[in-house]
């Protein structure tokens, strides 16, 4: 039993290191796009990539144009709104909540005006945070009109619409996320 104790405490430590040159912690676990990740210092469930940019999330997000909605689904054929996001990122190294509420617990809170490529854009009944219960990804933004586009899995599968034309999503826009580091 001390034998199985001591393993598991060699494996969980030894997953982990501190850089003697900062206080970050740096996570030397494997993934698909590197071999060296940081810790998100805002969540530390979510490990990022050093290299991940928005461009890459959002190339990712786009191979899935069209792919069906199907709820509690997180691809490759198939999506719901958070399955949709937290599959992508991970697709690029960045391990996210599986749900739209816990992905809205995660990262820095930013404005519309301040919104870039790959940011998380959450919806709720009536815009509440405290219902939220939807969640898409930043294509494009027009800071200048407050305008921007996001792929999110929807009835219709993974689609890209256009905030604020889509009037639904205008009264239950709710907040955005920022998951990647600047």
């Amino acid at each position: 039993m001390l034998k199985k104790i001591a393993i598991l405490l060699f494996c969980c430590t030894a997953t982990r290191a501190v850089n003697p040159i900062s206080t970050e912690r740096i996570a030397l676990t494997s993934t698909p796009n590197t071999e060296n990740v940081r810790e998100n210092t805002v969540d530390s469930t979510a490990v990022i990539p050093l290299q991940t940019t928005g461009d890459d999330i959002v190339n990712t997000a786009r191979k899935y144009l069209g792919k069906r909605y199907r709820f509690g689904h997180r691809g490759p054929n198939a999506f719901d709104c958070s399955g949709f996001t937290s599959y992508i990122y991970e697709q690029e190294g960045v391990r996210i909540g599986r749900s739209s509420r816990d992905q809205f617990r995660e990262g820095e809170k930013i404005s519309i005006p301040d919104l870039r490529k790959g940011d998380l854009v959450f919806f709720g009944r009536g815009g509440s945070k405290h219902h939220i219960n939807h969640v898409g990804i930043v294509t494009e933004v027009d800071p200048d009109k407050g305008r921007f586009n996001f792929i999110h899995a929807c009835s219709r599968g993974v689609a890209i619409d256009t905030y604020p034309d889509i009037k639904y999503y205008v009264s239950r826009y709710v907040s955005a996320r920022r998951i990647l580091p600047d």
